[in-house]
């Protein structure tokens, strides 16, 4: 007899970095979600969360991919009170970290996906000695990697600081300001996708900096590894199609302006899928006639 619900994919993984243990915790919550992970580093607490549509969107020559970092001031212990009892829009550090994840993220999935796909971090709780962005740009990775959306992860990252003669990784904030050299590094287990550093004149100091990160960056994709073999297979890439265009076009007598005919992929290369052989002869004819620039 059950008396209370189970969660037979719940799995917890740990690894420890800079003399803290990492933890990530995956299956208990958003069960709606693509995937989700609750990450843990010392206080700091990160909720991530990954949805994707589960068909490509037409007429669009780029990846939809978001990334959001909700901020909430239950976070640090605060309720917003007074008149404004309400969330504010996002800080330039939401944004910034935002981008962090962004950018190691974005050139690992396929240039064919066309299909929205949303990552959300939830910050739940932070402290100011171990630094969230980090803990968001892993839990990211693993979330993406653990799911079904298509992408060639996973990927790591880490900070490490020089101060007073010694390496210190994933430094407070504190040691941040005090340091002379500040270096974040995001790479695969095959190369680095991202370097960002902050230094005065210390060649060396950043050289070394970056040889303690790789060895870092292993131990948590060795963890997301181990995490990723439990997850789900990946979905093939459904190259966006005609079908809709043409259907739009042909059938319901709406065309397209020119502007947004350009966005649309060439009849050449992508068929359609939905519309007979005399349609799409048809189909074809009309849309190069109408828009396709010779």
């Amino acid at each position: 007899m059950i008396t209370h619900k189970q969660y037979p994919n719940h799995h917890i993984f740990e690894t420890e970095i800079g003399g803290r243990t990492f933890t990530v915790e995956t299956g208990k919550v958003a069960e709606l979600c693509n995937a989700e992970a609750i990450c843990r580093y010392g206080d700091t607490v990160v909720l991530v969360t990954a949805v994707a549509s589960p068909l490509p969107k037409a007429g669009i020559d780029y990846f939809p991919l978001t990334i959001e970092v909700e901020e909430r001031m239950y976070a640090v212990g605060r309720i917003p009170g007074s008149f404004n009892r309400r969330e504010g829009k996002p800080s330039d550090r939401g944004v910034l970290i935002s981008r962090l994840i962004d950018r190691p993220m974005r050139p690992l999935f396929d240039e064919e996906l066309r299909n929205d796909v949303v990552l959300t971090n939830t910050i739940l709780a932070q402290d100011y000695d171990n630094p969230v962005e980090i803990v968001a740009s892993i839990g990211s990775s693993l979330v993406i990697a653990y799911s079904d959306i298509p992408w060639n992860g996973p990927t790591a990252t880490t900070n490490v600081c020089y101060l007073d003669g010694k390496y210190i990784v994933n430094p407070s904030q504190d040691e941040r300001n005090a340091c002379e050299c500040f270096v974040t590094i995001a790479s695969t287990h095959e190369k680095v996708v991202m370097i960002e550093t902050e230094a005065n004149e210390v060649l060396r100091s950043f050289c070394r900096a970056v040889a303690v990160q790789i060895y870092n960056l292993n131990v948590l994709l060795d963890l997301e590894k181990v995490a990723i073999g439990g997850g789900i297979s990946k979905q093939p890439i459904l190259v966006e199609t005609l079908n809709e265009v043409y259907e739009e076009y042909i059938l319901r007598g709406h065309p397209f302006s020119e502007a947004q005919a350009r966005c649309l992929p060439r009849p050449e290369i992508v068929p359609c899928r939905f519309l007979s052989e005399a349609n799409q002869i048809g189909a074809f004819a009309s849309y190069q006639k109408a828009f396709w620039e010779n």
